[in-house]
């Protein structure tokens, strides 16, 4: 009975394709972040991850290249840091006592391990490698509202994303 009361809280909180955390959980956990990061006096940070170009690789590969995505960024941050899929082809990263320097040497290893991640032989990996991934960051330091560091992360990836759109060299 615990299982699968366990199996039914994961279900609310977890995006049944890749197995990350809603948007819905982060909205409930956000607020004690933020509060733990202010009363810590540490910066709290988000990554945006923004895959472009999914509609054209078709339904069942697009949803292949999310799940690997998920595993991915699990696999490739720490295990405080929250993952959670907040679009249809779109992940955040909340990355609790990590400040601008952190999330560069973060976005560092992760681009290092992403190149090496695509550039195998396998058929996920020749389409991964074509997919534009538009990232945004920001940092909180505990000023104003954490709606305004997000407000910047995203509107960094979407940025990111409308120039990689533009340049057909940017995803290879």
């Amino acid at each position: 009975m615990v299982m699968a009361d366990k199996t039914s809280k994961d279900l609310g909180i977890l995006d049944p394709l890749t197995g990350t955390y809603n948007m819905l959980y982060f909205r409930e956990i956000l607020p004690g972040e933020v509060e733990r990061a202010r009363r810590h006096k540490q910066a709290l940070s988000v990554l945006v991850f923004r895959v472009a170009g999914l509609d054209q690789s078709g339904l069942a590969a697009a949803d292949e290249i999310l799940v690997q995505l998920a595993r991915f960024l699990r696999e490739n941050f720490r295990a405080v840091d929250k993952i959670v899929r907040s679009g249809e082809a779109e992940f955040l990263v909340l990355l609790p006592e990590t400040n601008a320097k952190g999330v560069e040497g973060a976005l560092a290893r992760f681009h290092a391990r992403l190149q090496q991640w695509s550039s195998g032989d396998s058929s996920l990996a020749r389409k991964v490698r074509h997919l534009p991934l538009a990232v945004g960051h920001a940092t909180h330091l505990g000023g104003g509202a954490f709606e305004t560091t997000m407000d910047r992360a995203v509107s960094m990836a979407r940025d990111e994303g409308q120039k990689s759109n533009q340049d057909p060299k940017a995803g290879e």
